[in-house]
């Protein structure tokens, strides 16, 4: 007799045969077509990674609480679908400008002017990886080596954006 877990776990995760065809169809999405999220996965190769793929793709976005779950069903013995939920939730802004805590090797102004995240604008990984970069390269330049690390904190009294700040520390 299987244990009752096991039975879950086969129920939970059943096996794709090579030749079956599945058609893969996205839900609950408004900001990124079916196309675009297609290429942010590897399904429908590994469904159990797909979630988090997705979720931190939004993430990086501004989609701060996004989720996604899948769904298998199989129609017969040569085809089947996947379905992909996706809770986008509320894409959040930068509430003020990006604070810089931990510099003591430079006046805060000039780290200050060299970042591009701004006030008012939807919270984007992208520019934040960039300015860690800037901020990296502009102090290092003068020999020093320097780690930053943002830190994202939810405006509590306003919803929907988020305060940014980079910490730099030396070496």
């Amino acid at each position: 007799m299987l244990l009752p877990s096991l039975l879950l776990a086969l129920a939970a995760a059943p096996v794709i045969p090579a030749d079956t065809r599945l058609d893969i169809e996205f839900k609950g999405n408004t900001f990124a077509s079916a196309a675009v999220l297609r290429r942010q996965t590897t399904l429908p190769r590994d469904r159990d990674a797909a979630p988090g793929q997705l979720s931190a793709w939004y993430r990086g976005f501004g989609f701060l609480d996004a989720t996604a779950d899948v769904w298998i069903s199989f129609s017969g013995f040569t085809g089947g679908w996947i379905l992909v939920w996706i809770d986008e939730g509320v894409r959040y802004k930068v509430l003020g400008p990006p604070c810089v805590d931990g510099n003591t090797l430079l006046p805060v102004g000039v780290i200050e002017a060299i970042l591009r995240l701004k006030e008012g604008e939807f919270y984007d990984q992208t520019i934040i990886e960039r300015d860690k970069a800037r901020i990296r390269a502009y102090i290092g330049y003068s020999g020093r080596e320097v780690r930053v690390i943002e830190e994202v904190v939810r405006a509590p009294k306003k919803a929907g954006f988020v305060r940014v700040t980079y910490r730099v520390a030396a070496g």
